[in-house]
């Protein structure tokens, strides 16, 4: 029976399903899109054909230029750039390496609104690595000054505006020469203490040896995301999920789920089938891989963080088929609207600092600094579906018009019911009231203008109602997880 999808999901537009949905691809630029991704038309003339030698065999790749990628962000809202995974963005002089000048032309066309994840080179997280057709000891393996120097610094000097996630792949290790996953751990622990501290980062580990207490806990410690990934050797993502202890670990608030190859299936056989990726090959697709994709977004943006579905062509032979299968059984998963609980939201004040999160936990990454006696609003409301659906309704630490105490360092939690959710935020200068809405910012208008207005001053908190009416909103996204400076600005946080 054929599946009847959402217009928007039938024309492959996976940007509006949800504002903490964000799903892309684990690579680009592949012709095998044209007509679905990019326009034929465009790129008339442009498409280059390389040799790919995957194991014994050889296969053409067409692929577009990186133009492309203002196009691929019409559809698709992150991408995950795989091409730093072989080599670092700068030799052992500092030299910039033909992928520091790739990822240089992608950041010429990214608009604000778009999200990057990159690879990091495996280079700096693989055991052993081939050099000189010898597969080795890799001389370094977690060499965090090497991977400062040559990748982080010059990632973020390229696209840190982008950049939503750094993504460390380990490899598979064989059972024959595999170290106990408290080595791991502990060179791990190192590892992350030693590199620049970042919430951005991700691991995937590929040993389901590995999916064990002492490395959660050492990512957990550091704020590092595990990556749940449907991989050859990998258990199912629920049971990657249950071995964590159910929980999600990144301090940025994101959770990768990245759907690779079939489970059971070995590279050289996923990418002979999906190639050239330009359908999806029957008897390839795993349902259970959407299905719990599906759940697992849905379970993570009710915990209030971002998810990030990542989708490669070899786990069915082509990815923004795929995309719509799991976007599909991702909308089927939401409740009615009216009854949808958007997850909570946590503030902390630091001085002139504020800072968002899904978790009172992701704090501790985080040392904000400040004048003491700056001050800010923070106003959260909520926007109805209609009247006929009733007002949605938020739930606070005390009633409105009353005052609930609480002092910088503290963190207050709020509880939002109803709606769809987004956070745009806008800064605008404060004036001579503290508290007051100011005739220079922007609001957006809603049907049920329900929430709190909060002044954050040195002796404490108050509490009261802020019902807001005004012309378009013309601010920018916030994202749960970040931190914002304002001294002496007004901030908003809008569910819509």
């Amino acid at each position: 029976m054929a599946i009847s999808y959402d217009p928007k999901i039938r024309s492959f537009h996976f940007r509006s399903i949800h504002p903490f949905l964000f799903m892309g691809t684990t690579s680009d630029r592949y012709a095998g899109w044209l007509g679905q991704i990019y326009s034929p038309e465009k790129y008339k003339g442009k498409i280059k054909r390389r040799s790919k030698k995957v194991g014994s065999k050889s296969f053409v790749e067409e692929i577009l230029p990186v133009e492309s990628v203002e196009e691929y962000f019409q559809h698709f809202s992150v991408l995950e750039l795989d091409f730093t995974f072989y080599r670092p963005l700068k030799d052992q002089e500092g030299n910039p390496t033909q992928n520091y000048h790739t990822l240089r032309a992608y950041s010429q066309y990214l608009k604000k609104e778009d999200h990057l994840v990159l690879k990091v080179p495996q280079a700096f997280f693989a055991k052993k690595v081939w050099q000189q057709e010898v597969f080795g000891p890799n001389p370094t393996y977690l060499d965090a000054r090497a991977f400062k120097n040559q990748f982080y610094e010059p990632a973020l000097e390229l696209v840190d505006p982008w950049l939503c996630g750094l993504l460390f792949e380990q490899e598979y290790h064989r059972k024959q020469d595999r170290p106990s996953a408290r080595e791991v751990a502990q060179e791990l622990d190192r590892f992350f203490e030693a590199i620049p501290k970042d919430p951005r980062y991700h691991v995937e580990l590929r040993t389901e040896s590995f999916l064990s207490p002492p490395l959660f806990e050492v990512l957990e410690k550091h704020g590092v995301g595990q990556v749940l990934s449907h991989w050859s050797w990998l258990p199912p993502l629920r049971r990657q999920f249950h071995l964590s202890g159910q929980r999600f670990l990144a301090a940025s608030g994101d959770v990768i789920i990245r759907l690779m190859t079939p489970r059971g299936m070995r590279y050289e056989e996923a990418y002979a089938k999906a190639h050239p990726f330009d359908k999806l090959i029957h008897g390839m697709l795993q349902e259970s891989m959407v299905q719990e994709t599906a759940r697992l977004a849905k379970e993570a943006i009710d915990r209030g963080f971002r998810a990030n579905i990542l989708i490669n062509n070899r786990s069915g032979g082509n990815a923004p088929i795929i995309a719509q299968k799991v976007a599909a059984a991702f909308v089927r998963a939401l409740p009615p609207p009216s009854h949808r609980f958007l997850g909570r939201l946590y503030v902390k004040i630091f001085g002139d600092l504020v800072r968002l999160a899904s978790d009172p936990k992701r704090f501790e990454h985080h040392e904000g600094r400040g004048a003491v006696g700056n001050e800010c609003s923070l106003f959260v409301f909520h926007r109805g579906l209609g009247k006929a659906q009733g007002a949605p309704r938020l739930d606070a630490p005390a009633p409105c018009n009353e005052q609930a105490r609480g002092h910088r360092g503290q963190v207050i939690e709020l509880k939002l019911h109803g709606g769809k959710a987004c956070l745009p935020f806008h800064l605008g200068p404060s004036g001579p009231e503290t508290g007051c809405i100011h005739k220079g910012c922007a609001y957006t208008s809603m049907d049920h203008p329900i929430g709190l207005k909060m002044l954050f001053l040195n002796t404490g908190l108050k509490v009261g109602p802020a019902p807001i009416q005004g012309p378009n909103f013309n601010g920018k996204e916030l994202e749960i997880g970040t931190s914002i400076h304002m001294p002496k600005h007004l901030f908003q946080v809008c569910w819509v």
